[in-house]
């Protein structure tokens, strides 16, 4: 079973290290000697100097490093008295994440995985709620997460998972999307796809509409030119048109007008 913090170890050494310097397979051991120090959250100077001698810097071990001494300290303990009112302030202002807070987020995550996430807010303390934390996780601090413009291809994905799981189920739309993009993301970016989709359908009626309309003018003009009514007596050759009611559009009242096409009172 994979680490849950792969992701975090390989963004670590994308930050850390020239790419174009290392190669891609002195990149992997180096990931899979840090991810094996997280899983023992334990490390030895002969694993530091390998991953030193496979990329170069120590950088990506020292953070790894910093997971690894947070998750061995106790959870923090405040005086009775500021509980409460911590607590309270946390939750109800949904105050800012600190770094330090990130810190105990990731050490718990390396602790208890992706599941437990009433052990991990208990763990990271400070009034962080489960939800706060696994929100936390999946939509800021996982590395997965992109935050790129959304490709044709994201969107056709998007599109045929609501189809799926409806427009509700936003994290079962994530998780099919292997969390590329958070649920919020998938919500905030299907909403904005629907109402895009709604204007061009509307503009796409309206154009055919207006289409018809064309049509029906022109069929119009080309009558006008073949033969007009001298007399009232001539009228009944056009009274099929009085069911295309000009007086309901105001282009067509014109052209009845110049063609003197009968109406209900006569002629126009």
């Amino acid at each position: 079973m994979d680490n849950p913090l792969k992701d975090v170890v390989k963004s670590y050494i994308d930050v850390d290290v020239d790419n174009s310097l290392i190669q891609p397979e002195n990149k992997e051991k180096a990931t899979a000697i840090l991810i094996h120090m997280l899983n023992k959250a334990n490390s030895n100077q002969e694993e530091i100097y390998e991953v030193f001698s496979l990329i170069g810097t120590y950088e990506p071990y020292f953070k790894v490093q910093k997971i690894i001494d947070e998750q061995k300290r106790p959870i923090p303990i405040f005086p009775k008295s500021h509980i409460r009112k911590e607590i309270a302030n946390t939750v109800r202002i949904g105050q800012s994440w600190s770094i330090y807070e990130d810190l105990r987020l990731l050490a718990a995550i390396n602790k208890f995985g992706l599941n437990q996430w009433n052990k991990i807010s208990h763990f990271v303390g400070y009034g962080r709620t489960k939800s706060q934390c696994s929100q936390r996780w999946f939509r800021v601090i996982n590395p997965k997460i992109r935050k790129e413009p959304w490709t044709k291809e994201e969107e056709e994905n998007l599109l045929r998972l609501v189809k799926i799981h409806g427009e509700k189920r936003w994290k079962d739309i994530a998780n099919d999307m292997n969390y590329s993009r958070s649920d919020a993301q998938c919500r905030y970016h299907y909403n904005k796809l629907k109402k895009k989709m709604m204007k061009e359908s509307v503009s796409t009626n309206i154009n055919n509409t207006n289409e018809l309309l064309n049509n029906q003018l022109l069929n119009k003009k080309m009558i006008c030119e073949l033969v007009k009514p001298d007399t009232n007596e001539d009228s009944h050759i056009f009274d099929f048109l009085i069911d295309m009611d000009f007086s309901k559009n105001t282009e067509m009242l014109k052209f009845g007008k110049d063609c003197g096409f009968p109406n209900e009172n006569g002629f126009f």
